[in-house]
């Protein structure tokens, strides 16, 4: 079973794949769609071929680079954030303006 990232966007059936799913899609060397949770990810090394080690130590063998991942990780991550908390961009803007004149180097208007 897949988490969703919100309601509205969970499918009708069980099918996998969903692009609004908490997982991202990635390709096994032999051709084969494979659905990845971001959150088993321990490691991406390259060795010629991309390894995934999961937090369970299962590895995975994948076609996309390690940037690929990383930048597939990095957008699903920052959806969920946005689902999450939806004003983060104006309340941590304000936040850093109030608290600005405290950094070290800031220069005061």
């Amino acid at each position: 079973m897949f988490l969703h990232l919100n309601e509205s966007s969970a499918p009708a059936d069980n099918n996998c794949g969903d692009a609004n799913e908490a997982v991202i899609e990635l390709t096994r060397l032999n051709g084969q769609k494979l659905y990845l949770n971001c959150d088993l990810l321990k490691y991406a090394e390259t060795s010629p071929d991309t390894v995934l080690t999961l937090a369970t130590g299962e590895k995975i063998v994948v076609r996309e680079s390690c940037g690929e991942v990383v930048a597939l990780t990095l957008a699903w991550r920052s959806q969920l954030l946005r689902i999450a908390w939806p004003d983060a961009s104006a309340a941590l803007g304000a936040l850093i303006a109030a608290i600005k004149p405290e950094f070290p180097g800031s220069r005061e208007a």
